[in-house]
C-alpha cells in the first residue's frame, strides 16, 4: 500500500478501493474528482489535515452524490415515463 502523506492529495488512493465491479463500478467518482474534493477539505480543515482521511471522505461524499443524482435520474424516467402513458 502506498503511503498517500508521502504525496499530499496528489491523486494515489489509499488502497484499491476503485477495483470495483456492478452498479458500484458506474458509480465511482473519477481519481480526479476525488482528489480535488480532497484537497478543498485539506483547505477547509486549515491545512491541518491527514490525505488519507481526506482522500476516503472526499471519495464517500462523492460517491454520495452520484448514488442521489442516479436516483434522482431514476425518479425523472419514471415520472416522465408515466406523465407519457
Amino acid at each position: 500500500m502506498k503511503d498517500p502523506s508521502n504525496q499530499a492529495h496528489v491523486g494515489t488512493p489509499p488502497n484499491d478501493q476503485d477495483l470495483t465491479t456492478g452498479v458500484e463500478a458506474r458509480i465511482q467518482p473519477t481519481p480526479e474528482q476525488i482528489r480535488q474534493r480532497a484537497y478543498e477539505i485539506h483547505k477547509e480543515r486549515g491545512g491541518y489535515s491527514h490525505p488519507a482521511i481526506d482522500w476516503l471522505q472526499a471519495e464517500n461524499e462523492l460517491k454520495a452524490e452520484l448514488r442521489r443524482r442516479r436516483q434522482d435520474d431514476s425518479v425523472m424516467r419514471k415520472i416522465s415515463s408515466s406523465a407519457q402513458g
